[in-house]
């Protein structure tokens, strides 16, 4: 069974990385990435895959986001030359305004 997440890949800098991206995230994950995005899969090492990669380019800054089965798993890490964070997003909701009512 498992948990899935569909995950999006950036390179934030240009660095030729850019040009292999999917060919890299294919080798280090095992998975089919089309434009650094894969759907639905179960990609759970990618936090320390990441970093590795991030150690073959180490001037290359790469984003990560990620969205899970659950809405409010929602975030987003940042990798550079095997170090990296993540952020967890939250959905900010707009208080009611009766103005916008028509």
């Amino acid at each position: 069974m498992g948990y899935n997440t569909t995950y999006k890949v950036y390179v934030v800098n240009d660095t030729p990385a850019k040009w292999t991206l999917d060919k890299d995230l294919a080798r280090i994950s095992d998975y089919v990435f089309d434009d650094g995005e894969a759907h639905d899969i179960k990609w759970y090492e990618h936090d320390a895959e990441m970093k590795l990669l991030s150690k073959e380019h180490p001037d290359t800054i790469y984003e990560v986001r990620g969205n899970g089965e659950d809405e409010s798993d929602v975030w987003v890490s940042f990798y550079k030359d095997g170090k990296s964070y993540k952020v967890n997003l939250a959905p900010v909701y707009p208080a009611f305004d009766e103005g916008l009512l028509r």
